[in-house]
């Protein structure tokens, strides 16, 4: 659980103030969003009645944290590019739009772990469009003014 001790790190340092550091950090983050998301679709495709209850529950809670951290990245996204001037509605949207869908279908898929693996590859699947689409429109804009 790398992605827990980097949380802790970042904690520990000032925000960036340039937007050339911030967008490396934001890009840090998309990574181990992706990180958490090869772990968990590991353990889902290949879940099996072998799988312990405290494996179970563990690996729920991961699911259940990787949202969180979307969260928080997507939050200090906008604000970042918003103070670029260059945050879309559009982008902002999309946020709401895949963060309140994916809170919803996390709760549906909590015990089914076939729904769960599905889920998770959709989401990803999802957020790696998004960040192809909308992220790199803003991310260049910003770019462009700085």
């Amino acid at each position: 659980m790398a992605i827990v001790h980097w949380l802790k790190a970042m904690s520990r340092r000032p925000w960036p103030k340039s937007w050339s550091k911030q967008e490396l950090l934001l890009r840090a983050q998309h990574a181990r969003l992706e990180s958490a998301f090869a772990e968990l679709l590991t353990f889902y495709r290949s879940y099996s009645s072998s799988v312990t209850e405290p494996e179970a529950f563990a690996y729920e809670g991961l699911s259940r944290r990787l949202l969180w951290w979307l969260k928080l990245h997507q939050r200090l996204e906008e604000r970042w590019l918003r103070r670029q001037d260059c945050l879309s509605s559009g982008h902002q949207g999309d946020h709401q739009e895949l963060l309140q869908r994916a809170f919803v279908d996390c709760c549906k898929t909590a015990n089914n772990p076939k729904s769960r693996f599905i889920w998770l590859n959709n989401l990803q699947t999802s957020l790696s469009g998004h960040v192809l689409s909308a992220d790199a429109y803003d991310y260049s804009f910003a770019n462009s003014k700085s």
